[in-house]
């Protein structure tokens, strides 16, 4: 019975140890893409003078581009301490632009990753006492639904175009290699020319409604 304690408590170790490891490869990592975010194209130029200048001092600890043993929890308290959670709130709250959301919401799930509670307190109090928390919530909405616009566009020209082909497959736009191509060719004959009645119904539909407008 020694032997399996022992055995089950190395095991455990060796778990801990790698779990350490990877919290610490993770906490880096976020760590220098924050870093090279905030100095932007000069972020490898500069860090490249530090770690020469690191080498000459014989590891200095004064280079801001040092290694840290810091996990990635410690990295997201010490971004919270220093304000980022209300930073992510604010700027999707100000709805400046596309890429400032975008970032603001890898931002975010960069701070939550790993599910931080200390975080995860920070952004539900933040948002349940300020009273702009509703635009908060409204931003996201709106992003939501021009989304779910943009997708169904896209998916009703591609069936539109599926439908054009169908219709005439010796039109320039048919490509032998094209997949959907392919796909068409498996088909049924009659759901082929089911599709190539509809195409064609459709057409004659739209030429109606745009008829009156030619002149």
């Amino acid at each position: 019975m020694m032997t399996v304690h022992i055995s089950f408590n190395k095991e455990q170790d060796t778990q801990v140890r790698g779990a350490s490891v990877e919290d610490s490869r993770r906490g880096e990592a976020l760590r220098q893409i924050l870093l090279s975010r905030y100095y932007g194209s000069n972020y490898h130029h500069l860090r490249d003078l530090a770690q020469r200048d690191n080498s000459s001092t014989r590891g200095s600890s004064t280079s801001i581009f040092r290694k840290t043993e810091l996990t990635l929890e410690e990295v997201q308290c010490h971004l919270k301490k220093e304000g980022a959670t209300d930073l992510v709130i604010n700027l999707i709250i100000g709805n400046y632009s596309e890429k400032i959301f975008h970032e603001s919401v890898l931002l975010g799930i960069a701070l939550l990753e790993g599910g931080n509670n200390d975080n995860q307190t920070s952004f539900y109090n933040q948002l349940l006492q300020d009273q702009g928390s509703e635009k908060f919530f409204e931003v996201f909405h709106e992003k939501i639904e021009a989304a779910q616009l943009e997708l169904k566009n896209s998916s009703t020209v591609n069936a539109s175009e599926l439908l054009t082909r169908a219709a005439d497959p010796g039109t320039s736009s048919w490509s032998r290699e094209d997949p959907t191509s392919n796909n068409l060719k498996q088909l049924a004959p009659e759901l082929v020319e089911e599709l190539a009645d509809a195409a064609g119904q459709t057409k004659k539909a739209i030429e109606n409604v745009q008829r009156p407008h030619v002149a």
